[in-house]
């Protein structure tokens, strides 16, 4: 049985090869979102022999489908290239957009280092454009001066840009402040903020950029090659009430960010800048405050001051978050507050040897550490007690929350609790991450730990808003191969949900940044000279897409142990049957962990650990861990803190007991609530890289509470075990199963042509450049009717490309293929592809675009094609099948322009209306602009507006699009 639409459909469990009705051909769409969506014409098929768990852990029956979690998919990028931007060798920054004061009119800040300029670019990049020479000169060391065309410039000092921000019409740059010892020596020693009125551009140059504030000298060596600040140190504006009006009041928070040569402290501080009017440019700013809590460990070269954000507290004050980072044993966050923020430097004194730099006082309550730990390298237990050294800070998707980009871990981005209460312990709730298979050795020189990701940049399209879109970096670290050349920018239109969106092919200190419809990258150097670029904000869709799997053999035990407890740490096997906590979603091994510390003096971080397969087959070189977490309640087991339980999962070698410093597969910080639901992990590891060992290894769990005391009781049960970085289904301990086959089968044309566009996805535990089990995959194929010739679309991770290929009779042809290059395979990667077959030259071109490139183009000649009846997501069989994400698509029987599919890439028009009514402009987000767009539909009758689908558009359409619109989806 098929049918057309149904929410749930669980599958058509036809063959492949069955008889087809005469339906019409033309364009056929299908689409997944937790079920299946499939015009006339076309027929879904789905094997799999073996019940499964699902990704909220539901029994999935044998030939069910499951769906995956959630998911954001981005649209292909469309890149325009600023013209004029293009030669520069050192590089060319668009530190900050913004709007002038009348709230409409766009403007950029953009740092041509090369050429020596810092432009105010207004109404359109290339348009109105006040350019400011800040060349370096012999007579300052050559060091570039942003004021040197001031009123305000200074023989003695010479200001380097290092990052910006514009707040409706009103300018603020950071900057490095270099001045000239009495030996006539230049020495970069402070940090300063310069500041510029727009409304000020229309007067004489002298008097727009304008010297506000520096600091006293932070740096005690005579070196003029210190840098200070970064793109991230002054990140953004900030407002205490984020009400979506124009301000008449701003913040900056912002910190020294000391990097070179040495790490060796920092400081916060904070300045308002205030208006009179919504509309008026009279921008006057503040005094610069120094919150208390400037740190020092000179000759360390471990640990400095990241960024800082600024939210409202209380009725009329301010909290202040803070991050300092770059050493495990020193990563931490602290926080600032302050009851009223008109007395933000009650009491305070201009510091010494600064300008218009203001500390001390005793209105701010802080600096109070909410997470990490800050103290004794030596101390095992600290070891495994990190916080978070996020970088990339926003505010965050509701009021008096931020959104941090994190450095060197899995989970790029994080979003606070609701700081309202300025907690005690900070908990991240991670909202975007990506699994490694990648050894991570735990320093204790507190060093820099590689192989993970870096998401030093974020910025919000409207910080005084709770409705807007944000973009953020998300950069390999500096030890893979494509840290240099394949950096990705993600976007989220509301900050809860992320996609990757553009691989705009620069490094990590490149910000992106989102305005004027559009977003904005430069070009960091790297003699790439790619200047500044665009592209529109892309189109989204948010779904549950179809989960497709290899299968495997689940190694978990059966009679899986624990071991290695810390001191006052109770670890049993346990049995939960139906009643007690309900069944667990899995159905392997199950563990109760209790942790009753006497006090803060008892209590440790780390718990134990669990031996998750006694044994590994000898070829095994990448495992992927599936586990369930329930933080048991208080009235089942009586120890149950008061805070919900914070975990941190990773996996060891067979050697990694307490105190180990070999760590691989390091997880982010995961919160299971207090309330006993199940919370899926998946872990992923690099058995080859743990080293020489003796015997095959055992694989152990590491787990550990948050900064400060937690007492708990919790349940783990473990799911799977996958030799390899796929997460397998069977979900029986030791059980094994084929792969999931699933297809789309379609009526021939007469004509044999032939087009067919497919939206899909990397998983987010699977494959990519970095596995370390790589294989060309095969990602979908366009087979005949006779099942003799095919053509595959495959992923080649091994050489970075995604590859055309001929398959003929049972093998693939070797000299017939082509391949579109510079393609880095990485997990949640879009997969936005389009064949086309033109049967009277029996040519075949693909267009593709993989995770966020530019839409690359590839051609072979295949006859004997012309009969193509199937589009099976595997190889041409269906028996090889590479782990997906599957969105939808389109068939067609004609052949398609590369225009007509390339707008089809870049809007996700092949991925038709969801399940959602509401969801009218079918972006996966229910909104006044659904309402406004089925409003003007329904008005001028178009079908679209068709919601009962009867061939008539009345009253009864619009009451069940009202209905649907008020239950949301």
């Amino acid at each position: 049985m098929c049918v057309k639409k149904l929410a749930r459909f669980m599958g058509c469990l036809l063959a492949l090869a069955s008889g087809f009705p005469a339906w019409a051909q033309g364009v056929r769409s299908f689409s997944f979102d937790n079920g299946a969506l499939l015009d006339p014409g076309l027929i879904w098929s789905y094997e799999r022999a073996l019940a499964s768990v699902d990704i909220d852990g539901s029994v999935v029956p044998s030939h069910w489908p499951r769906y995956a979690q959630k998911t954001l998919l981005c649209g292909a990028p469309d890149v325009t290239t600023i013209a004029g931007t293009t030669n520069p060798v050192l590089g060319i920054h668009v530190f900050g957009v913004g709007v002038t004061a009348d709230n409409t009119t766009p403007a950029w800040v953009i740092y041509n280092v090369t050429q020596g300029k810092l432009q105010l670019h207004v109404g359109s990049v290339n348009g109105s454009v006040y350019s400011y020479n800040v060349a370096g000169s012999a007579s300052k060391g050559s060091t570039p001066d942003l004021l040197k065309e001031s009123i305000d410039g200074n023989a003695n000092e010479a200001w380097t840009p290092r990052s910006a921000t514009i707040c409706h019409g009103f300018a603020v740059v950071l900057c490095n402040v270099s001045t000239k010892n009495a030996d006539g020596l230049w020495r970069l020693d402070r940090v300063g903020l310069a500041v510029c009125n727009l409304a000020n551009l229309s007067g004489p140059k002298n008097l727009w950029w304008r010297r506000h504030a520096v600091s006293d000298r932070l740096g005690t060596a005579n070196d003029s090659n210190y840098v200070y600040g970064a793109g991230w140190a002054l990140s953004g504006w900030w407002v205490r009430e984020r009400d979506g009006q124009a301000p008449t009041e701003f913040w900056i928070a912002a910190t020294d960010y000391r990097s070179h040569p040495q790490k060796d402290g920092g400081m916060y501080y904070v300045m308002p800048v205030r208006r009179s009017g919504l509309t008026t440019s009279d921008w006057v700013a503040d005094k610069v405050f120094e919150l208390p809590g400037r740190f020092s460990r000179p000759g360390k070269n471990v640990t400095h001051a990241h960024a800082a954000g600024l939210c409202g507290y209380g009725v009329d004050g301010i909290l202040v978050l803070g991050s300092r980072g770059d050493s495990l044993y020193n990563n931490c966050n602290y926080t600032w507050t302050i009851e009223h923020a008109s007395e933000y430097r009650a009491g305070a004194t201009a510091k010494p040897g600064s300008y218009e730099w203001y500390a001390g006082g005793t209105a701010w309550a802080g600096p109070k550490l909410v997470n990490g730990f800050v103290g004794d390298p030596t101390d095992p237990v600290q070891l495994r007690r990190p916080g978070n050294q996020w970088v990339g800070v926003a505010p965050g998707p509701t009021d008096r929350t931020f959104l941090v980009g994190l450095d060197e871990v899995h989970q790029p981005v994080a979003v606070t609790q609701d700081m309202s209460g300025n907690p005690d312990e900070l908990d991240y709730r991670g909202v975007y991450g990506i699994a490694r298979s990648g050894i991570v050795p735990t320093h204790t020189d507190g060093s820099a730990v590689p192989g993970r990701f870096l998401s030093l940049q974020m910025h919000s399209a409207r910080p005084n808003a709770t409705d807007t879109a944000y973009v953020a970096q998300l950069a390999p670290s500096q030890f893979d191969t494509e840290h240099v050349y394949n950096q990705r920018i993600i976007y989220s239109p509301d900050g809860e949900n992320w996609g990757q969106m553009w691989a705009h092919r620069e490094n990590e200190q490149t910000r992106p940044v989102i305005g004027a419809g559009k977003v904005w990258v430069g070009s960091a150097g790297q003699n790439t000279g790619l200047g500044v670029r665009s592209t529109p904000i892309p189109a989204t869709k948010l779904v549950r897409p179809l989960s497709i799997e290899p299968g495997g053999t689940n190694l978990v035990s059966t009679y899986a142990s624990w071991g290695d407890p810390a001191p006052g740490v109770t670890v049993v096997p346990v049995t939960l049957p139906d009643g007690q906590s309900g069944m667990p979603p899995a159905r392997g091994p199950a563990f109760l962990f209790i942790n009753a510390p006497t006090s803060n003096a008892t209590a440790v971080s780390y718990l134990g650990s669990i031996v998750l397969a006694p044994g590994l087959p000898s070829s095994t070189t990448t495992m992927t861990f599936r586990l369930w977490v329930r933080n048991a309640p208080a009235s089942e087991q009586g120890v149950a803190g008061s805070l919900s339980l914070r975990l941190r999962l990773r996996s060891t070698d067979m050697n990694g007991t307490f105190g180990s410093t070999r760590v691989s597969g390091y997880a982010p910080q995961f919160e299971i609530p207090c309330s006993g639901e199940w919370v899926p992990i998946t872990l992923s590891t690099n058995v080859a890289a743990w080293g020489g060992q003796s015997t095959n290894p055992w694989v152990e769990l590491l787990v550990s509470t948050g900064s400060v005391a937690n007492p708990c009781a919790f349940h783990m049960v473990l799911e799977s075990v996958t030799q390899g970085s796929t997460l397998m289904y069977p979900s029986d301990a030791g059980s094994a199963g084929a792969g999931e086959q699933t297809g789309i089968a379609f009526e021939p044309s007469q004509s044999g042509d032939v087009t067919a566009i497919v939206a899909a996805m990397e998983p987010w535990y699977s494959w990519g450049t970095f596995g370390v089990d790589l294989t060309e995959r095969p990602l979908f194929s366009l087979v005949s009717q006779d099942g003799s010739r095919a053509a595959v679309v495959m992923a080649d991770a091994t050489n970075q490309r995604l590859t055309l290929k001929a398959w003929s009779d049972g093998d693939y042809q070797s000299h017939n293929l082509a391949s579109i290059p510079n393609i880095y395979w990485m997990q949640g990667s879009p997969i936005l592809c389009g064949v086309t077959y033109q049967a009277s030259t029996a040519t075949l071109r693909l267009r593709g675009s993989v995770g966020g490139n530019e839409i690359g183009a590839a051609q072979i000649v295949l006859p004997g094609l012309d009969t193509a009846d199937r589009l099976v997501f595997g190889d041409p069989t269906g028996q090889v099948i590479t782990p997906l994400y599957v969105f939808g698509g389109k068939i067609d029987s004609s052949v398609w322009s590369a225009s007509s599919i390339d707008a089809t890439l870049r809007s996700l028009d092949m991925v038709p209306k969801g399940t959602c009514r509401a969801d009218f402009d079918r972006n996966g987000f229910v909104n006044g602009i659904d309402y406004d767009l089925f409003a003007e539909a329904y008005e001028s009758g178009n079908s679209e507006a068709d919601i009962d689908e009867n061939g008539f558009v009345n009253a009864i359409d619009y009451d069940l699009f009202a209905d649907a619109f008020d239950a949301g989806c």
